[in-house]
């Protein structure tokens, strides 16, 4: 594939070796429309899979890093679902259009390169589910965070909540998201949703990446798998995983 090309709503460029995957739409706030949902996790495997990237970054145009889910494209999903005349088609609907999404986003977790968020300006509802999938996460000092779902009437159902409790205390995850409120970049930072807060964020994710580029491609795969594999399981299966993946490893060098 060509990776400095724009592609729907997503743009994507190549610096070094760094693939920078921008969200296009500043017009619309970055709102993920249904064809960015559709997009971003064919980028990522295309990221994934190209020898010329080493690591990616997600950064987004314009003023507002996220606003979250299009409305227009929610407002779709729930005409075709009451379209269904049965209440078990209905739900059997959104229960495959959420498990969907939710991959959208999983694709950050699964690709075997450093994922690095730069984020600028408001991240918002269904953009929290986005930069909560990603490995690292810089941020502006003006940035502002929400998990806004719960004033649309719902709960975050693409990765924010499930994501954030490993690394943060239920009670100020639950406050977050019963609360919808806005959570500035310096308390992102102090509860551990964000690695750094930075004056320019996409530059610094930049120099992170360049330095991560740098490094043994497979090394960093392994350890971004292993990182995953043990939030999933107990401590003993983690160890047993790991000691496998080095023995493979080791058991091929000269």
């Amino acid at each position: 594939m060509d990776l400095a090309s724009t592609t729907c709503e997503l743009e994507l460029s190549l610096v070094n070796q760094t693939a920078v995957i921008t969200l296009n739409r500043a017009e619309k706030a970055n709102a993920l429309s249904e064809p960015l949902w559709h997009e971003f996790p064919r980028l990522l495997r295309a990221c994934g899979a190209s020898p010329e990237v080493r690591s990616v970054v997600i950064a987004a145009a314009g003023e507002v890093f996220c606003g979250g889910i299009d409305l227009s494209f929610l407002a779709a999903l729930k005409k075709k679902a009451f379209a269904l005349p049965e209440r078990e088609d209905r739900e059997a609907f959104l229960r495959a259009e959420i498990t969907s999404l939710q991959s959208s986003f999983t694709a950050l977790t699964q690709c075997p390169k450093p994922v690095i968020a730069a984020i600028r300006g408001p991240c918002i509802g269904a953009g929290m589910g986005l930069i909560t999938a990603c490995d690292l996460r810089y941020a502006a000092r003006t940035a502002l965070f929400s998990i806004k779902e719960v004033d649309l009437g719902i709960a975050a159902d693409v990765g924010s909540l499930q994501r954030l409790l490993p690394q943060i205390p239920f009670g100020v995850v639950a406050e977050w998201a019963f609360t919808g409120r806005n959570i500035s970049a310096q308390d992102a930072k102090a509860w551990g949703l964000l690695n750094e807060v930075q004056e320019d964020p996409l530059a610094h994710a930049l120099e992170v990446a360049s330095s991560l580029n740098r490094k043994d491609p497979q090394v960093l795969a392994a350890i971004k798998q292993s990182l995953y594999f043990s939030l999933d399981h107990p401590i003993q299966a983690s160890l047993a995983e790991i000691a496998q993946k080095n023995a493979i490893a080791f058991s091929h060098l000269s």
